[in-house]
């Protein structure tokens, strides 16, 4: 950008003049100040950085025609988040303000001298107010959101605090990114790129391998909190599955087909079932049995997730399949198919029997994989389920329980289909104190699907 400025008073003849620009709250020609509270109104804009800290110097010198010229050096730091989200389309989420902490001064007082700031400022916070900056992209975008704040260079650790509001619901919530230490150069404009949140606003509880999930069709009481009419619920027939169910497609898949090859007894009969609807393509009960025992399952309470305009915490990071099978000198196909140890032993991971017919369990680690291990790792959040009851023939109550608490993730594999009133799947249940590789959930509660990373 260039400028003309004119001189209304004095003589200036000398040839180099030293030219402060203190943006527009200094209160003397080299007193600036970097403001702890900002503004910004419009998404990718710096209009406003003068008001709040922007500052430069430069040498002018007399040119031929009696004229000065000069190119501003800006003494202030600058930042410029660019936050995006996951799955959150259409679900008015918005920014509110950006709040920063540095472990120094990044804020106050400072004298502006030619070659840059001096002083030590008086303020290690500073909170840039944002006027409903969208976040729904799924990829960095600058034109919707990207955010300006002046701060003083130096060497700085970073917390920065995101809040954030959804339009439909009212609900606010701040998600906290730390950065690690680094200098952050006078002149200099850097990228703080941030992924907030996943949103799983659209997940569909299913009843085990149903065609359809459990609330197809159905209109919610209070869909933010996944409250539907208990007679909404799908409802069976005290009658062989062969015969017309008037929810058949929402109903658990009771005809499913035998896994082949099995021989040894267990205390439901030599069968097992596998998925060919919904539930197809969920992890096998092998893989959960590779999850449980070698995925070093870990308990997360302080990443975020949104569930339809609520931030929840609570769930659960897992070794991938190839890091597993790598460990363990073996391949993801493997995985699939067997599981080392005597199957037909009770106390096997996998055999119904186990843990008194409810499946082992054990305690869950704790923590956030580090950052240079996290990338063996997928996240899995506590998304609860529906259970089984609601009265006569009907397969809930209605009532979503345990969001943000537990974790109840459908298996393929089934056993003891075999009538409309009976059936059991196993699926992988965690929360903040145990893992499970529960055997005797039944096929009428109903659950989120996954698949296996």
């Amino acid at each position: 950008a260039t400028g003309r400025f004119t001189f209304t008073s004095g003589t200036f003849n000398a040839p180099n003049y030293n030219v402060y620009y203190t943006g527009t709250n200094g209160t003397s020609h080299n007193t600036v100040n970097i403001a702890t509270t900002q503004t910004q109104g419009t998404p990718n804009t710096t209009s406003h950085i003068g008001t709040y800290g922007d500052c430069g110097t430069a040498l002018a010198t007399r040119t031929s025609a009696g004229k000065y010229g000069f190119t501003l050096t800006h003494r202030s730091a600058y930042l410029c988040f660019l936050p995006r989200t996951t799955n959150a389309t259409g679900t008015g989420w918005v920014l509110t303000s950006i709040k920063v902490t540095s472990d120094n001064n990044i804020a106050g007082n400072y004298t502006l001298t030619p070659t840059g700031l001096t002083g030590t400022g008086s303020s290690n916070t500073i909170t840039l107010g944002i006027s409903n900056f969208d976040i729904t992209n799924a990829a960095t975008d600058q034109a919707r959101n990207a955010s300006y704040m002046v701060i003083a260079p130096g060497t700085h650790t970073l917390t920065v605090e995101y809040t954030v509001k959804n339009t439909n619901t009212g609900n606010t919530g701040t998600i906290v990114k730390h950065l690690d230490a680094k200098d952050y150069h006078a002149n200099t404009l850097y990228p703080v790129t941030a992924h907030l949140f996943e949103d799983y606003s659209n997940t569909k509880y299913y009843l085990w391998d149903a065609q359809e999930d459990m609330w197809f069709g159905k209109t919610a009481i209070d869909y933010n909190t996944g409250k539907y009419n208990t007679d909404d619920a799908p409802k069976w027939l005290p009658l062989p599955p062969s015969n017309p169910q008037p929810d058949a497609t929402r109903l658990p898949h009771f005809t499913a087909p035998n896994v082949p090859g099995w021989t040894f007894l267990h205390g439901y009969g030599n069968t097992f079932q596998y998925a060919t609807q919904s539930a197809k393509d969920c992890p096998n009960v092998w893989e959960l049995a590779w999850y449980y025992d070698k995925g070093d399952v870990r308990w997360d309470d302080a990443t975020v997730f949104a569930f339809r305009g609520k931030f929840y915490r609570g769930g659960v990071w897992i070794k991938k399949q190839k890091v597993i099978a790598d460990e363990n000198s073996t391949t993801v196909a493997a995985l699939k198919n067997t599981y080392p140890g005597v199957q037909n032993d009770p106390e096997s991971l996998i055999h119904p029997d186990a843990g008194g017919g409810l499946g082992p369990q054990k305690p869950i680690g704790h923590g956030i994989p580090s950052a240079t291990e996290i990338k063996k790792y997928f996240y899995l959040p506590a998304l609860g389920e529906y259970r089984e009851g609601g009265g006569l023939y009907h397969a809930s109550t209605g009532i979503l329980t345990s969001l943000g608490i537990k974790g109840f993730y459908t298996c393929s594999s089934a056993y003891c289909l075999t009538s409309t009133s009976i059936g059991y799947q196993w699926t992988f249940d965690f929360d903040n104190t145990t893992l499970y590789l529960n055997s005797g959930n039944t096929i009428w509660a109903g659950n989120p699907l996954w698949k296996a990373k």
